[in-house]
């Protein structure tokens, strides 16, 4: 019998992976640049990257929180 797998893209990704693909793109563009949440969703979910649009957000957050990164709107720091 044929079973569908009905496991989502969000639930087959791990935190991990996400932060890495955010991390990833910061160094990648260098100080100065920025990147949007989205970049990196699209990047690790292709034409389905909405479906984890919020995971990226939350997991953009925790490294905000970490002090690793931060949120910028029109070069100035923002709480996200």
């Amino acid at each position: 019998m044929y079973q569908e797998n009905t496991e989502s893209l969000a639930d087959k990704m791990s935190d991990a992976q996400i932060e890495e693909e955010i991390m990833r793109l910061v160094n990648l563009r260098g100080p100065k640049k920025s990147i949007c949440p989205s970049e990196a969703a699209r990047h690790l979910g292709g034409a389905d990257y909405q479906e984890i649009m919020p995971r990226v957000r939350d997991v953009a957050g925790q490294l905000i929180r970490r002090q690793m990164i931060r949120a910028t709107q029109k070069w100035q720091t923002v709480d996200p």
